[in-house]
């Protein structure tokens, strides 16, 4: 996109270099994506919240400050730092995996939600008490370069994956429970399963004490590539800028796991 002073309305897609790519939308007609851009535009977030799009800023009514470097969690990790995901075949040389290890004591029902359209790598359940149930979602990233670095790029997309599967508490227990039951007979399908911890009856009790029962809401962010104790400042903001955004639009605790 090209900002000048000069063009109409202050903008301008160009198309630079490679293919060309069109956007289709269910069952209408692909159009041109520059096209599709004019109405529809990339919107960018950035590190202290604030946004843009086209050539437009919208700065953040509020300043969200550094996370706070103490309440950072950090583990030891002994799996290779790139390789996320255990799959269908339960690998558990896989930071998955190993974060299913660490937490497996503290909730009741876990779930392996990894891949397209999930709600997260982990959704967890606890029975707290008479009254309450608290629903967990552990977003996990590989580092990038396979190591502890102070690159921000490990940050992003496990923040952004946070941000955007709010959608899994605002939807509701019920639909939340029947989106994780397909999920797992397409699985059973083929002779695997999602199921890490509980089964179908622990999640039907879940589904069914959800209608009585205060929900509690946690984000955890799990990051080897990340350090503990030599954090990016930038990452700081970007974390802080995170836990504001899931606590105001869910009321959400905030957890973030790296290495030492």
């Amino acid at each position: 996109m090209k900002i000048e002073d000069g063009l109409p309305g202050g903008y301008r897609y160009e198309h630079v270099s490679g293919p060309t790519l069109k956007f289709k939308v269910n069952k209408a007609d692909p159009i041109d994506l520059i096209e599709y851009l004019r109405k529809d535009p990339f919107i960018v977030r950035y590190v202290d919240g604030s946004s843009s799009y086209n050539c437009y800023h919208i700065p953040v009514e509020l300043d969200a400050g550094d996370f706070d470097v103490a309440r950072l969690e950090s583990w030891e990790w002994g799996v290779p730092l790139n390789k996320e995901s255990m799959g269908k075949a339960g690998d558990r040389n896989t930071i998955q995996y190993r974060t299913f290890e660490k937490i497996r004591d503290d909730y009741d029902f876990i779930f392996n939600d990894d891949g397209s359209g999930e709600a997260a790598d982990l959704v967890c359940f606890k029975d707290v008490d008479e009254k309450t149930i608290r629903l967990t979602l552990v977003h996990c990233k590989g580092a990038v370069d396979g190591r502890v670095s102070r690159r921000i790029e490990n940050f992003y997309y496990v923040c952004g994956q946070a941000q955007k599967s709010i959608g899994a508490k605002h939807g509701g227990m019920k639909r939340l429970a029947d989106n994780l039951r397909r999920r797992q007979e397409t699985w059973a399908r083929e002779g695997n399963t999602r199921f890490l911890k509980g089964d179908y009856k622990t999640l039907q009790f879940f589904t069914e004490k959800a209608r009585r029962a205060k929900l509690e809401f946690e984000m955890i962010l799990v990051q080897p590539g990340g350090s503990a104790s030599d954090i990016n400042p930038d990452a700081l903001k970007l974390l802080a800028t995170t836990e504001v955004y899931l606590f105001k639009t869910t009321n959400a605790d905030f957890r973030v796991i790296l290495s030492p």
